[in-house]
């Protein structure tokens, strides 16, 4: 990640617009920001800090004092910055939430944060998001760091890399969790723990329903279970069957005496059945003989009966005729009385109708008068029948007004229906803009988490590459150390054959003089000296070799050179191999130390790669989605705005409806208003004309009906006369005492007196009745038997049902035990499993260095930032100190696992981190800083460090040290990298001449000045 470009204003101490462009010092490489203490060297990095992560450490919890306090209300505070990383480059913009003047009126109002984040194309800069929520959730992916990891490796912040030299472990801990995202050991071990007092719960569960079991089982055996050994603790498949059988006998032994009980209460059944039969055989004979001579007794009464009932049954033939004379007269009574009744009603109706229409008036006249002949009546009636049908006409069309008035209310609801129909529709077509723009800023988020799916597919690609080339080189280790070890032996056997030689070449080179001496003649010249005479002649030696010895050895020394040669080509080709999968591997052929912490490393990159990418995918996925939903607003905006037309339709409907409906309700108004001249109202109309259309219509009837009623009284009196004599009666009298006989009664008492006499007489002649004992016979001996031996059946059943009972749930209850005890078994497995592991995890027994998992895996990340920063360390103090990893076991409760001690050279004793000196201190914190932001970026996707910024400190270094800081802080620039140091030490002002300046003016607020060395 790079730097380019800064922008402020109205922020910190600064209120005009600042720019600082870093790029300006990135052929220097290192520059320093330079200014007096309070003037706002470090709110340069607070800006930094605050662009990307909309805060700063120095104004936690305060977020309002990041606007300047040299702004006036309409002074704006903004903060700009530009950087790169992963080949694009980027802008974001932000300002803080601050009160400001109103833009109407007086007073003051909040202005919201505000944020944007925008990329560079080749056609000038595209705004990707401009909500300051969608901006900090594409930074985090952008940037790849978190905040606390940004100040570890980026912005080393005033005091704050020294706070990790320092810390306790706890603390220590705490903030390599936040570094390197371990909370989740922390909470898988949590989760451990809450699984093993889970399993514990359930086991005393268990155990307690087994108890409860047991004490079941105790009650429900046989009072012969004595015998039966004591009920095991564990599953016993022998103790359950014996308890079985005792059980199942002891049911075997009630059913026997059930069966022998009730066969006793069957022979004593059948003993009391034989003596109920006889006694009631007896019984219903006397019945039947004392029920006969009753019977004998009343046969004079029934006799008489008989002859009533005859002269009963000649007078109800002649009873009809007799009806039909007394109707004729009651019916003649009748009409007369109607008659007089129809002329009194006609002589009142006309009295009442005297103040309505004339013409009912002079009809009533004449209907009242008792000499008005039939025929004039019936006009009368036809005349009102006609002028009623008129009144009713229009007294039907009167029932219609209410409908017409409910028809004016029902079209004034349904007026009232569309208008709030075409508000709500007008109400939700308001909405849905906002709804639209929510999901399309949804599509969009989703959108550029799937852009960047290929170049996570191809982040993936390359990390499982490089993780196939770390695995082939962990492999290769052992092959190039048996080749190192081939080589080194073939080149102490070369080494070895060449001294050899060497050494016969001497021994040969010895031994020419005896041998040229050896082959000397007396007088023949020498053929080295050329002499002829030789008075000393060389000896021999004992050692001597031969021309064949040295060819051996030269044999030798080629044999052993080919053998190096081999052994060194395969050398060089494992090498060869080694050097091109370490650059697949890491980028370069040199090869870390701990290729296993580089593979552990690389793995969890690849996972969090792998995890990223399929975030992506799952966006993908989701995209078209999120296009639906967006089509669905679009739909349904369209179909709203088809809605509001119609409702505003219906709504003029509605209104014409209810102004139609409105006017024929007061037309047919007006219209009754004119049918009822003449009386009070429609009501009183038709009931007057009524009345003189029923009276006229019922007297001209009941004239009529007088003569036709007097010809049938004389018929049915001459009918009635005749009737009277054929049937023996002389006078209506007579006929009517024979009438008064009640003869079904009578019909009833003679049936019932016949069939009585036949039926005691079959009784009494009945087989069954014959030769019957003349004493009488008592059952009740043998219903006590019967009783006694019930009662013994039913105890006898009672037991065995209730030993069948015990037995079924025996059997239920051995089996729930038997798995009750199989569970507590099982389950006793599962919590000393999780136990163990809990324990071992939280650091307690059976684990030697009481580590909890997270503090073990921060561990390694701790050994990892410890190698890193010695490599440095070693350097700034000559070699006299190093820092270690302690992981030894602490004192008390304490855990272990995350110490720091410092090692010095000079005594050759490690020692406590609090123990060194200022300037001693401030190397190591910036070594261990270095280290961990080293780290930090290997474990954040191996992102680029191309700018670091270092503030304060520099102040307590002799000038031995200073020059040793700044020797490593020039090791920093390799690679490109630009290196921004904060200090107000004049001596780092001479030595960094490239530098920003933070001057404090006069009236307060700063400006910043920059030149390039």
């Amino acid at each position: 990640m790079r730097i380019h470009r800064l922008n402020i204003a109205g922020f910190g101490p600064f209120l005009e617009p600042q720019e600082v462009n870093f790029d300006a010092f990135a052929a220097e490489g290192l520059f320093l920001i330079a200014g007096k203490t309070g003037a706002g060297k470090s709110s340069i990095l607070d800006a930094i800090c605050f662009a990307l992560y909309d805060g700063a450490p120095r104004y936690d919890g305060t977020p309002g004092r990041l606007r300047s306090d040299h702004c006036g209300p309409g002074d704006p505070t903004l903060v700009e910055l530009e950087f790169s990383t992963g080949g694009e480059r980027y802008r974001v913009r932000r300002s803080p939430g601050y009160e400001r003047p109103k833009s109407r009126g007086t007073g003051t109002t909040m202005q919201k944060p505000t944020a944007e984040l925008a990329i560079f194309r080749p056609d000038g800069w595209e705004v990707l998001f401009s909500q300051p929520r969608e901006v900090g959730k594409e930074l985090a992916e952008i940037v790849k760091l978190r905040r606390e990891q940004f100040l570890q490796v980026i912005l080393l912040a005033q005091n704050r890399f020294g706070e990790f030299l320092r810390a306790q472990s706890s603390e220590r801990l705490e903030l390599l969790r936040t570094l390197f995202g371990t909370a989740r050991f922390e909470h898988y071990e949590r989760d451990i723990f809450e699984r093993m007092r889970a399993a514990e719960g359930e086991l005393s569960t268990r155990k307690a329903a087994a108890e409860a079991l047991a004490a079941r089982v105790e009650a429900v055996l046989p009072d012969e279970s004595a015998t039966l050994a004591p009920m095991p603790a564990v599953p016993d498949a022998d103790w359950f069957a014996r308890a079985r059988e005792v059980s199942a006998a002891e049911v075997a032994r009630t059913e026997i005496a059930l069966g022998v009980a009730d066969a006793r209460q069957q022979e004593a059944r059948e003993a009391l059945r034989e003596r109920e039969a006889l006694a009631d055989r007896q019984r219903r004979l006397t019945a039947a003989r004392a029920e006969f001579a009753a019977l004998g007794e009343r046969s004079p009464e029934i006799d008489g009966e008989r002859v009533t009932l005859e002269a009963a049954d000649r007078a109800a033939q002649v009873e009809p005729l007799v009806h039909r004379l007394t109707t004729a007269r009651d019916a003649r009574a009748a009409i007369e009385d109607t008659h007089t009744a129809l002329i009194r009603a006609a002589e009142a109706a006309k009295t009442e109708d005297s103040d309505n229409a004339k013409a009912e008036s002079a009809d009533l006249i004449l209907v009242a008068d008792p000499a008005t002949p039939e025929d004039a009546l019936t006009a009368i009636a036809e005349r009102r029948t006609r002028h009623l049908g008129r009144l009713e006409a229009e007294a039907r069309a009167a029932r219609e007004l209410p409908t017409l008035h409910a028809r004016v209310a029902t079209r004034t609801e349904e007026e009232g229906a569309a208008a709030s129909a075409l508000t709500r529709a007008q109400e939700r077509g308001a909405a849905l803009p906002a709804d639209l723009a929510r999901a399309r800023e949804a599509r969009n988020e989703t959108a550029a988490r799937a852009a960047r799916l290929d170049s996570l597919r191809a982040e993936t690609q390359s990390l499982s590459a490089r993780a196939e080339a770390l695995s082939a080189l962990i492999a290769l280790g052992p092959t190039l150390a048996s080749a190192r070890e081939d080589a080194a032996s073939a080149e102490a056997a070369q080494q070895e054959a060449a001294a050899h030689q060497r050494a016969v070449l001497r021994r040969r080179l010895a031994g020419f003089a005896g041998e040229l001496a050896a082959g000397l003649e007396p007088g023949e010249p020498c053929a080295v000296c050329g002499s002829t005479t030789h008075p000393h002649p060389a000896e021999a030696s004992a050692d001597a070799v031969g021309e064949e010895d040295v060819t051996a050895a030269e044999a030798r020394v080629a044999e052993a050179a080919r053998a190096l040669a081999a052994a060194t080509s395969t050398l060089g080709e494992l090498a060869q191999n080694r050097s091109a999968l370490s650059a697949r591997a890491f980028g370069t052929v040199d090869v870390p130390e701990d290729l296993e912490a580089a593979r552990h490393a690389l793995v969890a990159d690849l996972a969090a790669a792998t995890r990223t990418r399929s975030e992506a995918e799952q966006a993908a996925r989701d995209l078209p989605a999120r296009e639906t939903e967006i089509q669905a607003l679009e739909a349904e905006q369209n179909r709203v705005d088809a809605v509001i037309t119609e409702a505003r339709d219906t709504l003029a409907a509605a209104v014409s409806a209810r102004v139609s409906a409105h006017q024929a309700a007061e037309d047919l108004s007006r219209r009754l208003a004119l049918a009822h001249v003449g009386y009070p109202d429609l009501p009183a109309a038709i009931e007057s004309v009524t009345r003189a259309r029923d009276l006229a219509r019922d007297r001209a009837r009941i004239m009529g009906d007088r003569v036709r009623l007097e010809a049938a009284v004389e018929t049915a009196r001459d009918e009635r006369d005749l009737a009277l004599a054929a049937n023996g009666f002389s006078c209506e009298e007579e006929w009517a005492a024979a009438r008064r006989a009640d003869r079904e009664q009578i019909r009833a008492r003679i049936t019932a007196h016949d069939a009585a006499l036949a039926a005691v007489s079959g009784r009494i002649d009945a087989p069954d009745l014959v030769d019957l004992p003349a004493e009488p016979v008592d059952p009740g001996e043998a219903r006590e038997a019967e009783h006694r031996a019930g009662l013994d059946r039913d105890t006898a059943a009672s037991a065995h049902h209730d030993q069948r009972s015990r037995h079924r749930d025996l059997d239920t209850l051995l089996t729930s035990l038997a798995d009750a005890q199989a569970d507590i078994a099982e389950e006793l497995t599962t919590f000393e499993r999780l136990r163990a592991l809990a324990t071992v995890l939280r650091g307690g027994e059976n684990n030697a260095r009481r580590m909890r998992l997270e503090s073990f895996v921060l561990a390694a990340e701790l050994e990892e930032i410890v190698r890193a920063a010695n490599l440095r360390l070693a350097e700034m103090s000559g070699g006299r100190f190093h820092l270690e990893h302690d992981d030894t076991v602490q004192h008390g409760r304490g855990q272990s696992g995350l110490g720091l001690n410092i090692f010095d050279g000079f005594t050759g004793v490690p020692r406590a981190t609090q123990s060194l000196s200022g300037g001693e201190s401030f190397l190591a914190s910036l070594a261990l800083a270095l280290g961990l932001a080293e780290v930090v970026t290997q474990r954040a996707g191996g992102i680029t460090l191309d700018t670091l910024f270092i503030d304060e400190g520099f102040g307590s270094l002799d000038a031995e040290t200073l020059d040793t800081a700044m020797a490593t802080l020039d090791g920093l620039r390799a690679g490109g990298r630009t290196v921004g140091v904060i200090s107000h030490v004049p001596a780092m002002q001479e030595r960094i001449p490239a530098r920003l300046t933070v001057h404090a003016s006069g009236a307060g607020p700063s400006r910043i000045e920059y030149a390039e060395g």
